[in-house]
């Protein structure tokens, strides 16, 4: 049996992306990815994962600030992404950064959730 850190996971789909002023520009995305490898009688589900991603004006760099496998009961609250037009946008409990508080202002998303 692998562990988290063993496995190879395949991108799939992009689920919601969310951008948010929060002292710096930072992106939440929700996207689905399988076991890489894994041929669909061998993995019933896609899984759900969530990243934040900070831009970096000076330097024009992307990084990433937190990225992690959902719960499918994960119901972290970003008030970033709740008013700026992706309520649905899933979060883990912890370990990302911005849309804490009510003080953040975001731009609508291409991507939306649903």
């Amino acid at each position: 049996h692998a562990s988290f850190q063993d496995l190879a996971y395949e991108f799939k789909d992009i689920m919601c992306c969310q951008s948010i002023r929060d002292s710096r520009f930072y992106n939440h995305i929700n996207f689905t990815a399988k076991v890489k490898g894994a041929d669909d009688l061998n993995c019933c589900t896609d899984k759900l994962f969530f990243a934040e991603v900070m831009y970096n004006q000076s330097s024009s760099e992307l990084f990433v600030i937190c990225l992690c496998v959902l719960d499918p009961t994960a119901n972290g609250y970003c008030y970033g992404c709740h008013c700026n037009g992706s309520p649905d946008m899933k979060h883990p409990s912890s370990g990302y950064i911005a849309g804490h508080t009510s003080n953040v202002s975001g731009r609508s998303s291409k991507i939306n959730c649903g």
